[in-house]
Formats: structure tokens, sequence, C-alpha cells
């Protein structure tokens, strides 16, 4: 610490300034050497996280004076603190001690998609990614994974953008991964769209706009555009769906609002009222533009196909303990229906 700051703090009219605080041993030890009156050591806890950047993202971290300032440690704030007895105020007060709260994250698993999503990452020269692992039959998250990963025991080293975490916070365009949701709502009013062929040339014009294709994947059927990933296919189909069918069943799959994980800070995405769709909304849906997603809602939602159709409400979080092992509330699964 520079000399001029030193004697800075020590001109301020009070009768106590703290110098330096979460000395490390050595330096503490250096300093009681001194011997210099005025100048005391005072020991505190602090939050350490021996598992470094591991699920750092879902755990968040607590600030010099303990408060937790992002993920379960910000969010569970009031849980995990403890504090003095009531009605106590001297030094040897009864404490109260804070909670713990325990997570559904399977560490195996969540260790090796924070390994596959780093590799993911470096091989197609993006910036950063997500991985979620969940239970569909629960919506128990084993694993919410981000790269860069961030260590909480060095936080102040890392900037804030590398400490969102991605796959509650960030929405993006899901693309042609929501052509399933469109078949589903197609199956669900149009069930012998299943018999149906739908030929692709390569493109498809509607609304004024072509569509391309990667290929021309000519005569499909429903199942076979799903494989194949075919715009004009899709495009054919849903043109017997009304657009308020199309809207209630992206609603429904939980577009446009938040899952209710809980983990600080998750955006709804953007799913637009059908008032506000233009001639070519319906179709741009189909293939996954027009709306923005989390990487969490899009786990709920294809876990909702896996799961027969009932969508289960995605938890981080298993339980509240007290110190002594209690469980003071459990987290059951959830259900939005179907």
């Amino acid at each position: 610490m520079p000399r001029p700051a030193v004697l800075d703090r020590l001109r301020r009219q009070k009768r106590f300034v703290w110098l330096r605080r979460k000395l490390d041993d050595g330096v503490a030890a250096r300093i009681a050497s001194l011997g210099i009156q005025g100048l005391h050591l005072r020991t505190e806890s602090h939050r350490v996280y021996p598992h470094g950047t591991l699920a750092s993202n879902i755990v968040g971290f607590a600030g010099l004076d303990n408060t937790g300032l992002e993920g379960i440690e910000y969010k569970y704030e009031d849980v995990l603190t403890g504090r003095k007895g009531p009605a106590r105020t001297s030094p040897d007060a009864d404490y109260v001690k804070g909670c713990s709260v325990r997570l559904t994250i399977d560490r195996v698993v969540q260790y090796t998609a924070e390994r596959e999503i780093e590799r993911g990452v470096r091989e197609s020269g993006a910036t950063q990614g997500a991985a979620v692992v969940m239970e569909v039959k629960t919506g128990r998250l084993l694993a919410v994974a981000k790269y860069p990963l961030v260590d909480p025991n060095s936080y102040w080293e890392f900037s804030g953008d590398a400490m969102k975490n991605f796959a509650v916070v960030d929405s993006f365009e899901p693309g042609s991964t929501l052509k399933v949701i469109a078949a589903a709502a197609l199956l669900e009013t149009h069930p012998g769209v299943l018999g149906e062929r739908f030929r692709c040339e390569g493109k498809i014009e509607v609304a004024d706009a072509v569509i391309k294709c990667t290929a021309v994947h000519g005569d499909l059927t429903l199942d076979g555009i799903i494989k194949h990933s075919c715009n004009a296919g899709i495009i054919q189909a849903v043109k017997r769906l009304k657009r308020e069918k199309l809207y209630a069943t992206l609603s429904r799959f939980g577009f446009g609002r938040e899952t209710g994980v809980e983990m600080p800070g998750e955006s709804p995405g953007l799913l637009r009222g059908v008032g506000d769709w233009s001639g070519l909304s319906r179709y741009s849906l189909s293939i996954g533009q027009e709306i923005s997603v989390t990487s969490i809602q899009m786990v709920a939602a294809f876990g909702a196909i896996a799961n027969g159709g009932v969508y289960m409400t995605p938890t981080v979080i298993e339980s509240i303990e007290s110190d002594d092992g209690a469980v003071l509330q459990a987290f059951y699964p959830k259900s939005r229906g179907r």
C-alpha cells in the first residue's frame, strides 16, 4: 500500500480506520512483529471456495464483508448469513449460525459439462458458451456450465461480463431448434399432418420474402423435415396453423417468461404478442427467428417433450438446512402442466 495512501487514512478524524483487510497470514505476522503502537490486527472470517471455478456461476461469491454479491450467495444472502441472537449486545452474545443451501448440482456432471463447453468454445472460436443438464422428470438441474470461468476466491480480477451466468441471463435466437416446437403445435391441432408430404425446392417464397434451405430436400414427411432441418417444409406445414395457436404453444413451452429457477438475473427472453406480428412472423417463428430465448428455457422446453409433454420447472436447490443438518425446507418437483 503506498505511503501517501496510508497517511491519508491515518489523518482522518476517526478513532478507527482500516488500512488493509484480508491479509494473508505471512503479511499479518510481519506486521505484528513490528510492534507499532496503535496498529492492531483483527481476525475476520471470510468465504473460501475450495472447488475454485467449479460451478462458480451458480454458487457466486461473497464480497469483503461476506455479503453475497452474485449467484446463490446473493440470492440466499439472508439464509446463509449468521446473526447475533435476540436482545443481546455484548461481545459474547449468542450467535445464530447461518443455514446451508444444498444444490441439485452433480459435481461430476458439472465438471464434465464445464470441460466440454470450454472445448467447444475454443474449437469454434466463440467468445463464450453455456451448457445445461436437467432431469426431465423432476426439473432438477445437474449442471449449469459456462465458459469463461471465474474463480470466486479472486473475483475482483474478473470483469462484470465474465461473472454473468450466461445460461440464465443471456438470450439468443434459437434458430432451427424451434422447428420441434412448431411441429408440436401442428401435431396437437392437425395430427393428420404426419401422413402428409411436403416438397422442398431449396427455397420458398412467403409473405414477400424468400427463405432458403441448406439443400434441395425433395419430398419430406414431418419427421423428415425435422431430421433434415428443412425450412421450406416446416413453413409449408405451419401455413395451416393459426397464429394464436402457435403463440399459445410457444407460451406454454415457457418462452417469453422466466422459468423461475432460483438464480438471480434470469431473463424472460422475448416473445411478442400476436398483435405485434407481421405477415411473416408465423413463418419466421417456426424456424426460430423473431424470438429470443435463454439456455435454461430451451432445456425446460425440450425437457417437457422428453417428459411426455409435462413441463417441469427447473430447480437448482435441493434443500435449505440448519447448522445441525436438519432440513428446514425441501424443494420438490413442480409442474406447470402439459
